[in-house]
């Protein structure tokens, strides 16, 4: 069984590199279901892919 992940950045860079890098290693794992760059999308997703996992940007640029 494959983990649901989310990833929360409001930086794009930084979701293509973790994309990249667990679709590289992890690829039987863990599955990247959405993506957000906000708060409230990241919120909308989670309460529609309910998510097993969260990878979230701790700082968030104007506490977006």
């Amino acid at each position: 069984m494959k983990l649901k992940a989310l990833i929360l950045d409001d930086e794009i860079e930084n979701i293509e590199h973790l994309c990249y890098w667990l679709e590289k290693y992890c690829a039987p794992h863990i599955e990247v279901v959405a993506v957000s760059q906000t708060i409230k999308d990241a919120i909308q997703n989670i309460s529609d892919f309910q998510p097993d996992v969260l990878f979230l940007d701790v700082e968030l640029a104007n506490g977006i």
